[in-house]
Parts: C-alpha cells; structure tokens; sequence
C-alpha cells in the first residue's frame, strides 16, 4: 500500500477501509460476530436464524414468508434469542414496505414490538436499531429514525447496511444530500449493495435533479432484482424527466405487471416535504402513469 503519511491517523483510516472493501465484509458477518458475544443455546435455532436472513434478502413476498418461518422457529427452540425477533420483526415490516400485507397498521405495530423486543434481550443488536429507525420512518417520526440509525452506526461503525439504512431514513425525510453521502460510504463499505439500496440511491439522486445518475444506480438495482417493482417506480419517474419515451414506458410497463393497483399519489405520501412527492409524481405523469 503506496501512500503518503503526512497524516498518520488518517492514512490508518484509509487503510482500514481498504481492507475491508477488500474482504468484502458483509453486514451478515458482522452480525454473525456479534451474535457470537450473546450465543444462543441453540445451534439449530442460530441455523434458522441464518437460513431466514438469506431467504428475506430476496425481496420476495414467498421469500420473505418462508423468513417468517424459519424465525418463528428459532424462537420455539430458544424464545430468548434476539436476532430472531429483529429477523421476524424484519419479515413484517417488509410486508407493509413491498405492499404484501393484508393489514399493514397491524404488521407495523408487531415489526415495532418485536424490535423493542430484541434490543430488551440485546441491546447491541445492530438489526433491531435498523428495524426500529426504519419503523419510526413508517410512523412519519423521521428524526427518531435517524437517530436510530445513528445508534446502529455508534455500535459499529464499519456496517454498510446502516449506512444505507440511514440513506433511506434521510431519503423519505427529504434531505437527499445527505442521503448520497450516506449511501456512497455504505457503497465503498459494500460494493456489492442490494437492489433495495441502490433504488433508494436513485431515489436521492433524482430528487437532486441528476436523472442520469439516478438512471445509472436504477438500473444496476433492476439488475440485482427485476422482480422490485419500486425500481420501475423510480426509472418510470427518471426516464419521464430526460423525455427517453421508449425507457420510460417500458418501466411503466414493469409497475403495471408487477403491482396493478400501483397509484403514485400513496407511494409519495411517506415524503417528509410535499414537495419531493410532487417532483416524483410530475416524472411519472410524463412517463405516462396517471
């Protein structure tokens, strides 16, 4: 490593990021270490546990229903285990978030619960903080969210996926710029960010004006998962803002397949400023989404 040493600390820092980026420390390991300091009593219920986390990381609604599962089964071997309930807690939240469940109000009330749950048990569970910051968004109590994400982050510094938790709690509370900020030291942590992640990067970046480079980052997540119906939200939006009519109507046809009853006016109700609703609903209006 051929660098200058003007300033030894942050020469260490940098370093230490390279490291990493190099090892490609993944969110999960990093839970993994700290699940390790609390064990549970259980080796099949800790088994459970890393079978629903990789099931939930599909966003699918099958998926995520199977997550549900394998949680809900680590808790019966061992009801004392705290990444199981930020693990449940998680399968919930997505059911409101991706338009899977049948009461939403209810299954964000149980999301909550089961992340006050976890941190009781646990409070270094850097999961559960993320769960309970992305709940407070759902609630519309955005600056408790970032604060949130902000303990997650205190615990461990290095975790991509609270950086990128953050960018999404700062995205829906208007203030895309330091939306970017976070996302893009999630992205130096974790090259290999989800689609989840990378629509809520295009997302900030849209709402700062910079459509190609939120097509870019759009278009990477559509890849990661074609089957994440908000990406076409967002490329539908973008594509309608530069006037590439063929683009843009191709996403609108993604929405449409994948949610019929997609209506624009909801999505942008979660926005702290009416105003960013307003700009994602004029892109989709000239993508040809009334």
């Amino acid at each position: 490593y051929n660098e200058s040493i003007e300033d030894i600390f942050e020469l260490q820092d940098r370093i230490t990021k390279r490291i990493v980026q190099s090892l490609a420390v993944r969110l999960t390991d990093i839970e993994l270490d700290r699940v390790a300091a609390k064990p549970t009593s259980s080796l099949e219920a800790y088994d459970y546990v890393l079978k629903g986390r990789a099931l939930a990381a599909n966003l699918t609604r099958a998926d995520s229903f199977a997550a549900r599962e394998m949680f809900r089964q680590a808790l019966e071997l061992d009801p004392s285990y705290a990444p199981a309930y930020s693990g449940l807690g998680f399968t919930y939240f997505h059911g409101v978030l991706y338009g899977w469940s049948v009461l939403p109000n209810r299954d964000l009330d149980r999301a909550f619960e089961l992340a006050q749950k976890s941190l009781d048990l646990d409070e270094s569970d850097v999961v559960a903080h993320r769960l309970l910051g992305r709940t407070y968004l759902f609630r519309k109590e955005y600056d408790l969210g970032v604060l949130e994400l902000e303990r997650a982050l205190a615990l461990n510094p290095n975790d991509a996926a609270s950086y990128a938790d953050q960018g999404l709690n700062l995205v829906w509370s208007s203030r895309p710029e330091g939306a970017i900020l976070a996302f893009e030291t999630a992205l130096r942590l974790d090259p290999n960010m989800g689609a989840e992640g990378l629509f809520h990067l295009g997302l900030a970046y849209y709402l700062t004006g910079r459509y190609e480079d939120a097509i870019l980052h759009l278009e990477r997540s559509s890849g990661r998962n074609p089957e994440f119906v908000l990406t076409h939200v967002a490329l539908a939006a973008a594509y309608g803002q530069i006037e590439d009519r063929a683009k843009a109507s191709r996403a609108v046809a993604g929405i449409r397949r994948l949610d019929p009853f997609f209506s624009a006016d909801e999505f942008g109700q979660l926005f702290r400023d009416p105003a960013h609703a307003a700009e994602l609903a004029a892109g989709l209006r000239k993508a040809g989404l009334n």
